[in-house]
């Protein structure tokens, strides 16, 4: 029953997870050993979790996981190229632009100081509201809005400065 459970949520979060993880290492391979990680202890500990704050307590495993090598090694927030996600095949001229959009935004959001960048993954990728963000991160509302506030217009600054209009 257990190994059910932890598929069928395995499922359901892997792609955010593994967008949480870029976000917070900018390199495929940690982002992925982070996650697994993070699945190993919600398989030990899966009694113990509740079902509906799971993705949460999935990605509080992960940061903390990250904040614990990054400690070990400070070289973590360097990344290769190779280790960037994989271009999907796609149809049409419109998803290709999307999905370039997309890539170019998260590359921009990555190289925002990380209290701004981890709201804005948390906000525009994963989806969460203000309230949801709060209440990971340990801030209040009025925090997580200063925040957002803040990336957006580091983001658009930056954006700007590469010849690129419009967020």
């Amino acid at each position: 029953m257990k190994e059910k459970h932890i598929s069928q949520l395995f499922e359901r979060y892997y792609s955010d997870l593994i967008l949480y993880g870029l976000g917070l290492t900018k390199n495929q391979k940690i982002a992925e050993e982070l996650v697994s990680d993070a699945f190993y202890k919600l398989l030990l500990n899966i009694e113990s979790v509740e079902l509906n704050r799971c993705k949460f307590w999935l990605m509080r495993v992960m940061k903390n996981s990250y904040i614990d090598r990054f400690r070990k090694d400070r070289k973590l927030t360097f990344y290769d190229e190779a280790d960037r996600l994989p271009a999907h095949e796609v149809n049409g001229l419109e998803e290709v632009l999307q999905e370039e959009r997309r890539r170019e935004l998260m590359e921009a959001i990555q190289q925002l100081p990380g209290i701004y960048g981890e709201v804005m993954i948390l906000y525009y990728f994963l989806e969460l509201d203000g309230k949801e963000i709060a209440s990971y991160l340990r801030l209040t509302a009025g925090q997580v809005r200063t925040r957002l506030y803040r990336g957006r217009l580091l983001l658009k600054e930056r954006l700007e400065g590469n010849g690129k209009k419009g967020v």
